[in-house]
């Protein structure tokens, strides 16, 4: 691995670019003198270090461009199975609530007065349609992946902007839908408004996540909520996150 490092600072800047991400890191040369190499050139390579160009593995956090979706948007593979519980309740400021899951497959009666939604994490809140809705495998692991990311902004990097809003408008609760492509047909689409943040009654910010048809999954982001409390606390309480610039 040292005598891989010191040919990099030999050739000076090295562009690597991600096969997960759109961002490209830059290797600066060092501010001193070349450096030389000093391990002896008959030592093995150090097998341990993966190949430069190895493409990550595209697990939630981390995303890729799609290869289904039409629009290339960045999706990520969630961790299977789902894990049986996640976080909620009150963390700092904030409170994270409640899921809906809705399932585009039903098509017009996606929603159907509340009937055909799959309400609570696994499926077990209100109101119980009989039989129950449940959430497809897919759609609760994606589910999971973005309880934890809203866990991790509201925990560790709250942004100023959220903060604002929080004050001027008293809301800091929010509520966890999916939206379930598993087994939609092609040509069916989820409306705009409904594929990133909104603002709910006056006072439940939606933390949308969408599940696609080829079960990978498409998170929201801190940079989505700085998006909307931006907008929001300027057009509240009618705020879609489709309307912002």
């Amino acid at each position: 691995m040292k005598k891989l490092l010191s040919i990099v600072l030999l050739l000076g800047p090295v562009a690597v670019a991600s096969a997960c991400t759109t961002n490209t890191v830059i290797a600066p040369s060092p501010d001193a003198g070349p450096t030389t190499m000093t391990e002896d050139p008959t030592t093995p390579p150090d097998d341990s270090m993966a190949a430069p160009d190895a493409a990550p593995s595209c697990d939630c956090p981390s995303t890729c461009q799609s290869t289904t979706e039409k629009d290339k948007k960045a999706v990520c593979h969630p961790q299977t199975p789902a894990p049986k519980t996640v976080s909620t309740g009150t963390v700092g400021n904030f409170e994270i609530t409640g899921f809906e899951y809705w399932q585009w497959v039903k098509g017009d009666h996606v929603y159907d007065n509340g009937a055909s939604v799959a309400w609570g994490y696994s499926g077990e809140g209100e109101p119980q349609a009989n039989p129950p809705v449940l959430p497809t495998p897919q759609s609760k692991a994606c589910m999971a992946e973005a309880n934890k990311v809203l866990n991790d902004i509201l925990k560790n990097d709250v942004p100023p902007e959220l903060e604002a809003f929080r004050a001027k408008t008293g809301v800091n609760a929010f509520w966890q839908w999916n939206n379930d492509m598993t087994g939609t047909d092609p040509g069916v689409e989820v409306p705009a408004e409904y594929q990133s943040l909104w603002l709910y009654d006056k006072r439940l910010i939606k933390w949308m996540s969408h599940t696609n048809r080829d079960g990978t999954c498409r998170l929201p982001t801190k940079a989505d909520l700085v998006k909307f409390a931006k907008g929001c606390i300027k057009s509240f309480p009618n705020c879609y996150n489709s309307d912002f610039k």
